[in-house]
């Protein structure tokens, strides 16, 4: 399986899915139910959670634990992830840009709220002082 990377050695999107695609789709046989994967990307993200609470929370390794095992069990999710946005015909470049947009504007709607919240306390000290009209 041939692996399209970048020239600083990363893999795109795009690329990740085409990857993912192709090995379900001939080592793995086949795509399980979208179901099925939502239940697998629940049990990922809770070894994350795990080793999260282990390595930066209050709990410990129990011994025989991998204290290392996060960047594999992030690459688990993201495999997983990649597999559900796959079989439902998502392409997470697309859905990633247009979040991007959107935090984007996001972040400019709150800070002219804040900006119009400044401007309005501003006015009114000035009326309080006697500087406005």
């Amino acid at each position: 399986m041939k692996i399209n990377s970048t020239p600083d050695d990363s893999i795109s999107l795009r690329s990740l899915q085409a990857v993912v695609d192709e090995w379900i789709t001939t080592t793995g046989v086949r795509y399980f139910s979208p179901l099925t994967n939502m239940a697998i990307l629940a049990e990922e993200t809770g070894e994350v959670a795990r080793i999260m609470a282990r390595r930066f929370g209050d709990q410990s390794f129990k011994p025989g634990e991998n204290a290392d095992a996060l960047a594999d069990e992030l690459a688990d999710v993201l495999w997983v992830l990649t597999a559900i946005a796959n079989q439902t015909g998502i392409d997470l470049t697309e859905a990633f840009r247009r979040n991007i947009v959107s935090y984007d504007l996001l972040i400019l709607i709150h800070y002219d709220y804040i900006f119009q919240g400044f401007m309005v306390n501003i006015s009114s000290l000035l009326i309080l002082v006697g500087g406005g009209g």
